[in-house]
């Protein structure tokens, strides 16, 4: 293993200034930051050469070697064991990269990038106090987030014809050059991102106890400025390579075979991509990428009750516009092309088959009742090649999307078009097409700091809907169905519903000073500086989804979220969930709706068993269950601490702590994505929590 990693420098500039005119709190500032990135790779620099014997190896054993008979995985222990003890080699390969626009690939050279990115920013707001309970603030805010680039020009991107950038992605696109060393932007400059502020602050009865307070204000935001663009970017084949030698029959004693320097071709188109990756894709920036922003807004009262208690009621709420989400426009097709229906014939015909001769062969077969003659799949190289038992497993299974990808990344498609664009397998883009929204209501109740006890108990009730959960640093997130975008919008995998949480810290009051002392000095010492403290949270589980997972109508690799099919609706499906105890196993999902072999759904072409409630899409379909509609199990933490402080002298003291972390040891399980096809569908076999852990500490702070 060779280094890889990145080193990041950020130098900021800030300047604030306040002025107090009469009724008017006026501030105005400005920040610029600028950051730098080098990013550097080792990763495969160092020529490999690998001990084996490959099959173009004669001098390799073969069962005929061994009269008595040998079992497969003798046969290549033994072979190993030669291949070690004669030093054949079976392949060898290592990774080339450019160091400039005019190097070529360079042996041994480091695959190294440098990344600037600069912002600047310029706000102003006056806090106006227009009565002596009421204040009025404004502000607006002008900020520049930069934009990505590559410091020498290591960037490689399709070079836009006619302003399309879709018409570019699903054509023959040159892939050429780009950034602002090469005179071809990845994207503009966004200039116009202008953040307006609006509070008020109102005491209705004036004197001082209770406050209402609205707020709005539009936040501009880096949603991984950096990371997201230059995964687009960087998908572009070109810049660095793999080059292997394959089916070698030398020895070491013979020397190591020199691996040649391939040849570097930019710019290249992508039918020239896909010559050398089967499954390679094409990525752009929209070149008009905008900086994403979230506007936020809340509503909010706040009262003083006795024994130095205050409560506070909120609103809050904002919207994220223009997020970054990465998708790919080159979804398989399946309905035009008349591959679908072609399709759903060859699976009929497998059952037919499996019903009479206990084997799926989706071929026609004149001899059984039904069969039909297949239109389409002759049209494909080898006819599909339906003898394959990966392409039989995908037709019983109901995947036709992912078999329509399978047969064009082997090059299997003849003259059906199974992409849009078969010049490349993906055509992903970046771009502003993402939003979400959070909407909650916040209760708090604080006890003050002045005395012994401070207190704190609040409790969220919130919900965040999103298209794209956002948490991916690339924010590649590619629709399930490009035709129906509408299929995203879900909670979010961090949305939760309900949150209860406390915390105190008691300053116990005995000793010197304290309503209980004693007139012992020592003893005081001893009753002295005593404190408690415990968090508590009590809240909802996050979201997971029931799932097929299949490629049913998009290729499996674009389909993790299919969720599963079903008649069941509203409370009949969250009356399946509960924590349920079978044997020796925890299930969050009824034990009764499950099948003899532990899964969600019977076999592919047999009759639903008893009790059974999910099934897989059909061919062509997706599931009709909503994405992350359930929520694991609640989740309750204690964490409690006694603190006991001892003064030696001025600024000399001892301190021992006893924490304990999970106090009640609350057992927390982890409930992921269920997989109605697994063996393990509902099943919990992790926790979230950890075990009860009690730390104790002695410390002397001088």
């Amino acid at each position: 293993f060779r280094r890889e990693g990145r080193d990041t420098n950020t130098f900021s500039f800030t300047d604030n200034a306040a002025w107090q005119h009469g009724a008017h709190g006026l501030r105005f500032g400005g920040q610029s930051q600028l950051v730098r990135v080098e990013s550097f790779d080792e990763a495969g620099i160092t020529p490999t050469y690998t001990i084996g014997i490959s099959t173009a190896n004669p001098r390799g054993l073969d069962a005929g070697n061994f009269p008595g008979g040998i079992s497969a995985s003798d046969l290549a222990t033994a072979n190993a064991l030669l291949a070690s003890l004669a030093g054949f080699m079976g392949s060898a390969s290592q990774t080339f990269n450019v160091v400039s626009r005019t190097s070529g690939y360079v042996p041994g050279a480091l695959n190294v990038r440098h990344y600037p990115l600069n912002s600047l920013a310029f706000y102003g707001m006056d806090q106006w106090r227009l009565r002596r309970n009421l204040t009025l603030n404004l502000g607006l805010r002008w900020e520049y987030l930069g934009r990505y680039d590559e410091r020498d020009g290591l960037l490689l991107t399709p070079i836009i014809t006619n302003n399309n950038i879709v018409q570019t992605l699903l054509s023959n696109a040159i892939v050429d050059f780009a950034g602002a060393k090469n005179g071809r932007p990845v994207h503009e400059r966004d200039r116009n991102n202008f953040a307006p502020h609006a509070g008020l602050a109102w005491d209705p009865w004036g004197n001082g106890k209770a406050a209402v307070r609205l707020g709005y204000s539009i936040h501009y935001v880096n949603d991984e400025a950096i990371v997201a663009p230059d995964n687009a970017v960087m998908s572009n084949a070109g810049l660095s390579t793999d080059f292997s030698l394959t089916n070698l029959t030398r020895t070491i004693s013979g020397g190591l075979p020199p691996l040649p320097r391939p040849i570097f071709r930019i710019p290249r188109t992508f039918q020239d991509q896909l010559f050398d990756d089967p499954g390679a894709a094409g990525f752009a920036v929209n070149p008009r990428l905008a900086t994403p922003y979230i506007q936020q807004w809340t509503v909010s009262g706040q009262q003083e009750l006795p024994w130095r208690m205050a409560l506070e009621a909120r609103y809050v709420g904002n919207k994220g516009t223009k997020l970054f989400r990465a998708f790919d426009f080159n979804q398989v097709v399946i309905r035009p092309n008349g591959f679908l229906g072609d399709f759903l014939r060859a699976r009929s015909n497998g059952f037919l088959a499996l019903a009479r001769a206990g084997t799926f062969n989706p071929a026609f077969s004149p001899a059984i009742p039904g069969s039909q003659p297949l239109t389409v799949f002759p049209n494909l190289d080898g006819g599909g090649v339906l003898a394959n038992s990966t392409i039989r497993g995908l037709i019983q299974r109901g995947e036709v999307g992912q078999l329509a990808a399978t047969y064009f990344v082997n090059d299997l498609a003849g003259t059906v078009p199974l992409v849009p664009n078969p010049n490349i397998f993906v055509a992903d883009l970046l771009d502003n097409v993402s939003n979400s929204t959070y909407h909650a209501l916040q209760v708090e109740l604080n006890r003050r700091v002045r005395g012994d006890l401070f207190l704190n108990v609040n409790y969220t009730w919130s919900k965040v809907l999103t298209d794209a959960p956002g948490t991916g640093l690339t924010r590649f997130d590619p629709y399930l169905d490009f035709a129906n975008p509408k299929l995203e919008r879900a909670r979010a995998d961090y949305d939760i519903p309900h949150a209860w949480k406390a915390n105190f810290v008691y300053d116990l009051p005995f000793g010197s000073g304290r309503r209980l002392s004693s007139s012992r000095r020592g003893f005081n010492k001893l009753l002295s500086g005593w404190v408690l403290s415990s968090i508590f949270l009590w809240q909802s589980g996050p979201p997971f989804s029931i799932v097929s997972g299949r490629g049913t109508l998009n290729r499996t690799a674009r389909s993790s979220e299919n969720t599963a099919a079903t008649q069941l609706q509203g409370g009949a499906l969250k009356d399946l969930l509960g924590v349920f105890r079978t044997g020796d196993s925890i299930y969050r999902i009824k034990p009764s709706v499950l099948s003899p072999d532990g899964r969600g759904v019977a076999a592919d072409g047999a009759s639903p068993f008893g009790g059974q409630v999910f099934f897989n899409p059909e061919p062509g379909e997706v599931g009709v269950l909503e994405r992350r509609m359930f929520n694991a199990p609640s989740f309750f933490g204690w964490d409690f601490a006694l603190l006991k402080k001892t003064v030696i002298r001025e600024g000399k003291a001892i301190e021992i702590q006893v924490q304990f972390f999970n106090l009640p040891n609350n057992v927390v399980f982890f409930t992921g994505d269920q997989n109605i096809n697994s063996a393990n569908f509902g099943k919990m076999t992790s926790t979230s929590s950890s075990p009860r852990f009690i730390q104790t500490s002695l410390r002397f702070t001088f």
